[in-house]
């Protein structure tokens, strides 16, 4: 399927932000990524088959969890992974902050919990000679137009709008949710590793439809 991959189409430029991720997608986006799949234990995104393909899961639970583009996941080392001390080096591009995060178990969702996602990739990776974590049989790492591709295939299956069939979704999700948890907007700039807050706060951009809900509950209270 081709896929628009450029990231600059949903980059630092967020002006259309709140009209390409709806207030509750973002809770559509955690639930695929945390439902479990019974018959396989820890499972894959309830849309991804087969089992075995951690580098898939992998990828999109570090884009969501951490606010990371593309060729940021792509690029990402084996050096920039410290699971000893459950942190991950961030090495944001187009000046965006180089960031270290912790890297999380969440206890009933295993597929938010990170550590053991990653080190079950991590044993299926094996002793490849690439420095990177995500490896490519063709160069030494993925390419982001493969995340692209594998990423809008996977959401079509979900049932994902079209035009929200992109990784750089994912980011988006993780603002969205953050603001909707009433999380300081300091902190989600800096969970998505914003330079500049102005970046961040569209996050806080209210929608014509929460507009429209504001309104009926104003005058249904005079």
């Amino acid at each position: 399927m081709p896929v628009a991959s450029p990231e600059s189409q949903t980059g630092e430029n967020h002006r259309n932000c709140p009209s390409l991720i709806k207030r509750g997608f973002s809770g559509k986006i955690a639930s695929l990524l945390s439902k479990s799949n019974k018959e396989n234990g820890v499972a894959p995104l309830p849309f991804i088959q087969p089992v075995s393909n951690g580098v898939t899961i992998s990828r999109q639970l570090l884009a969501f969890r951490h606010g990371m583009r593309a060729s940021e996941v792509c690029g990402l080392e084996l050096k920039d992974l410290d699971l000893r001390n459950g942190e991950v080096t961030i090495r944001r591009l187009k000046g965006s902050l180089k960031t270290i995060q912790p890297l999380a178990d969440v206890q009933g969702l295993p597929l938010l919990s990170e550590k053991r996602v990653l080190r079950a990739w991590l044993a299926e990776r094996g002793n490849h000679p690439s420095k990177y974590v995500f490896v490519s049989q063709k160069s030494g790492h993925v390419h982001r137009s493969q995340f692209y591709r594998v990423f809008a295939d996977t959401a079509e299956r979900a049932g994902l709008p079209a035009d929200k069939r992109h990784p750089h979704v994912l980011k988006h999700s993780l603002g969205v949710a953050l603001v909707q948890a009433n999380v300081n907007l300091a902190v989600v700039k800096q969970a998505l590793g914003h330079k500049s807050i102005a970046s961040t706060a569209i996050y806080t951009v209210p929608t014509d439809e929460m507009g429209g809900r504001a309104v009926v509950a104003a005058l249904a209270s005079l």
